[in-house]
């Protein structure tokens, strides 16, 4: 299913990559010859984070606020794009944020300015939507610009940008399968046991030799999980793993039905910051069942931990926003 018009948009793009790694935006905004509406002037820190969660990278909170999580996914970005990565947005990475969307742009036939705005959203819906078979959530992550022919990781890239491993969909294989309540928690306890820190951007590997995570709370979840999307291999976030993502990777169960296995999750949004978090429900610690075993991946923690703590997620000031979930495939 080949849209050659729009490949010839974007193709006629691609000759254009040393003209953004050498003049950076600003460089770009007087080259001549490039039919586009470049920006003229450098991207602001909520114009990065506009275009790193269009890209698939960033899930966090866009409100210019550049914080840790931030910082991470611009690392992510450089190393998929083969740029220092320094976590600092500067005009040569701004310069490759801006070549990448005008790539999705082009392809879609929205108006080639690098900014990740509404139209360029609603474009990449429509496109996915007469692809077939992608989530509809007018974000180009690794699925959806394979489907456009948009290298997302270049030549000496680092690969964890969530492109370079499943361009059918779903992975398959012993991934994304039913599994047991006790094979998850087998499978959290290897980190639990094998303490790892806590990192939002570097990677272990799981139970299986060769199989990447990200060290942070929601690749935890994953790992233990045994699930993944193509869109970001290194584990699910904790905006993903919501079921209002349409990811369908969870479904909202109640307290009395919580076992172990399940998860206590809020999002982004709902903790009002960048980031949210999530925590897999071992058992209850009292009769109560107003204390419960969490394993979790956490900053505050130092990385793994196992412990007990308050419902739903008490000393935290949200506690009352973390709301239990269910892996959908999970069995008993």
């Amino acid at each position: 299913m080949t849209d050659h018009s729009a490949t010839a948009r974007f193709r006629s793009l691609v000759s254009r990559r040393q003209v953004f790694r050498t003049a950076g935006v600003a460089g770009v905004a007087m080259a001549s010859g490039l039919l586009i509406t470049a920006p003229a002037s450098a991207l602001s820190d909520l114009g990065v984070q506009k275009a790193l969660w269009g890209l698939y990278y960033y899930d966090g909170l866009r409100d210019g606020v550049v914080g840790p999580m931030t910082k991470a996914s611009i690392r992510e970005f450089q190393s998929d794009r083969g740029l220092v990565v320094d976590g600092w947005a500067g005009s040569i990475t701004q310069g490759e944020l801006v070549e990448v969307v005008m790539q999705v742009q082009a392809y879609v036939g929205a108006v080639q300015d690098g900014d990740y705005g509404n139209v360029t959203v609603s474009e990449v819906k429509d496109f996915q939507r007469r692809w077939g078979g992608l989530v509809v959530d007018g974000r180009a992550g690794g699925l959806t610009m394979s489907a456009m022919g948009i290298t997302r990781v270049v030549s000496g890239g680092g690969g964890n940008g969530g492109g370079g491993e499943d361009t059918s969909g779903i992975t398959v294989g012993s991934w994304n399968a039913s599994i047991s309540r006790s094979k998850v928690i087998d499978r959290a306890m290897f980190w639990v046991n094998n303490k790892r820190s806590y990192s939002m951007s570097s990677t272990s590997a799981g139970p299986e030799s060769g199989k990447m995570w990200r060290k942070d709370c929601s690749a935890f979840v994953s790992m233990a999980w045994g699930t993944y999307h193509s869109d970001n291999p290194t584990g699910y976030t904790t905006w993903s793993l919501h079921p209002s993502s349409g990811y369908g990777v969870t479904r909202a169960i109640t307290k009395s039905e919580l076992k172990a296995g399940d998860i206590l999750l809020i999002t982004p949004a709902e903790n009002g910051k960048s980031y949210g978090h999530v925590g897999i429900f071992e058992k209850w610690a009292n009769t109560a069942k107003t204390r419960w075993v969490i394993l979790e991946q956490a900053y505050s923690t130092g990385g793994t931990a196992r412990r007990t703590i308050g419902y739903p997620y008490s000393p935290s000031s949200n506690s009352a926003k973390y709301k239990p979930y269910r892996y959908t495939r999970i069995t008993g």
